[in-house]
């Protein structure tokens, strides 16, 4: 998923409270995997939550 917004790619108090929400609602077993949230501001893409290693070592 992506966070998009106007302005700078620096990750704010607001951008980690959605992520923190967010993990609330994802890690508690309302869904089957895993999942992932990147800033998306400035012209550049930053992680805010990175999908855990093993989806990415199949």
């Amino acid at each position: 998923m992506a966070l998009c917004r106007p302005g700078d790619p620096r990750i704010t108090e607001d951008d980690d409270e959605w992520a923190e929400g967010l993990r609330s609602a994802l890690d508690d077993g309302q869904i089957e995997g895993s999942w992932s949230l990147y800033l998306a501001a400035g012209g550049s893409v930053v992680p805010l939550v990175e999908a855990p290693s093993w989806v990415w070592s199949r």
